[in-house]
Parts: C-alpha cells; sequence; structure tokens
C-alpha cells in the first residue's frame, strides 16, 4: 500500500493511524503547494474575519501586530478552527467545510456586517463567491454583507519530485489535485490508483478533471474526517476483491 498525502503531518494526525493498522504502508505526507506569507495592512474595520486555510491562519496570525484587536473569528470548518485555537481560542464561527453549505450557514450570523475573507492570491474564494451566487444573492443583500478579500499569501503547485507510483491518494485542496496529476500528466497514473480520498466537494470537482474512479469525499473537512474516508475506501475495496497494492 502506497499512500499519498497532500500535506505535511503533525506528529498526531489522525492520519497517521494508517501506518498503525497497516505498518507495512508507504505513507509520503507532503504538499504540492508552495505557500509564501504576504505583506498586508490588517483589517481595521472588518466586523468578522473568515478563514478559508490554515495556510491563511498561520500566514495571517504570525504577521499581525502585538496590539491588533481581533474582531470575531470565523472558519470554513474544523481542520481550520482548529489552526485558529492555536493563536486564540475565541472562535465565533465554524462551517461544515462546504462551501455551499457553509455560505448559507454564515450569512445567518453575518447579517448586517463588513466581513473580511482571509486567502491566497489564488484562492477560489469559495465561500465568499457562494454567497453571492444567484442562489444566495437575495439573502445576501437582505442581510446587507459587505464582503471584502484580504490576500496573506501567495499560493501555486509544484511539480512532484517522486515517483508515480502512489496507489491511494489523499488530496486536500483543489491545487493539490493540479498539481499532483499535472506532474504526471506524461503517464497512465490512474491505472495504478485503487481509490483517491478528497476533503471536500471543491476538491472532488477537480480531481474528475483526471480521474473518474472511486472516490470518498471526507464528511467533515479536517484529517479526522480523512481518515474516516480513507477507511471506508479501503473496506469497499476489499468487498470489491481490490487489494491495495504491497
Amino acid at each position: 500500500m502506497r499512500v499519498f498525502i497532500s500535506r505535511t503531518l503533525t506528529e498526531n494526525s489522525p492520519l497517521w493511524q494508517i501506518k498503525e493498522r497497516w505498518p507495512s504502508a508507504e505513507i509520503r505526507a507532503q504538499s504540492l503547494i508552495d505557500i509564501q506569507a504576504l505583506a498586508f495592512s490588517p483589517p481595521t474595520d472588518c466586523d468578522i474575519l473568515f478563514f478559508y486555510s490554515r495556510n491563511g491562519v498561520r500566514c495571517f496570525f504570525e504577521n499581525l501586530p502585538l496590539d491588533y484587536k481581533l474582531p470575531a473569528l470565523a472558519a470554513i470548518g474544523a481542520g481550520t478552527a482548529e489552526e485558529i485555537a492555536k493563536y486564540t481560542q475565541n472562535i465565533d464561527f465554524i462551517g461544515n467545510g462546504e462551501p455551499q453549505q457553509t455560505a448559507k450557514d454564515f450569512v445567518q450570523v453575518a447579517t448586517g456586517k463588513k466581513v473580511g475573507f482571509i486567502c491566497g492570491k489564488n484562492s477560489l474564494n469559495s465561500v465568499r463567491k457562494a454567497i453571492e451566487s444567484a442562489e444566495n444573492q437575495p439573502l445576501a443583500e437582505k442581510n446587507q454583507i459587505i464582503a471584502l478579500d484580504f490576500e496573506v499569501y501567495s499560493n501555486q503547485g509544484l511539480k512532484a519530485d517522486f515517483a508515480a507510483d502512489n496507489n491511494i491518494l489523499i488530496l486536500t485542496s483543489p491545487m493539490n489535485v493540479t498539481a499532483y496529476f499535472e506532474s504526471f500528466s506524461s503517464k497512465n497514473i490512474t491505472e495504478i490508483i485503487d481509490f483517491v480520498v478528497v476533503i471536500g466537494n471543491s476538491t472532488a470537482k477537480s480531481l474528475h478533471r483526471y480521474y473518474q474512479g472511486e472516490t470518498y469525499i471526507a464528511t467533515q473537512a479536517s484529517e479526522a474526517g480523512l481518515f474516516e474516508a480513507f477507511l471506508l475506501g479501503i473496506a469497499e475495496s476489499q468487498q470489491a476483491e481490490i487489494i491495495p497494492k504491497k
């Protein structure tokens, strides 16, 4: 079993349980995105700051003036909230990790507010765009949400520097999907993949441009959710007599 995970894992990551349960498994945990913090002026007139990712959280908090007074804070999902908790325990909203549902839930608490969306230079800005979509626009107008994007880091895909021999992929963002498959565009890597686990629907949508095989979407946008989806993939693979490669 050769598993690629598109992020660096901390020592206590739930995803290390893969190695605990399958000691012979080969795990490569490596982001395929280059993150560079950008100089920025922290918003001073926002009622709420909304964070899309762990990277945004880190680049924002690690470059804040000491005397900056935080407004209310919101996170797209549990993983991002977990990162915010390293800097402050005051988190006012946590979405379910899915942009469409999170947008619908968030506008309910952001009535009449000015919201700063903390993002990367090449981010999808999925929640802000979902709020402004045709479906949600009447609700956004009714609640008078003023949305502003604040870019705190640049993000671009990297070329994979390892062999294309992974038979299980755990992919954590649309950009990581693109970087992985474009790195091996000259090889037919889909034939060796047993299944792919993705962190949400946006990542699944990007994946389906390259791969139409078995895909498992985490029920929560966190590493615990990814591990649960991985276990489901293993169980269904075994039931279908698709044994992960040794």
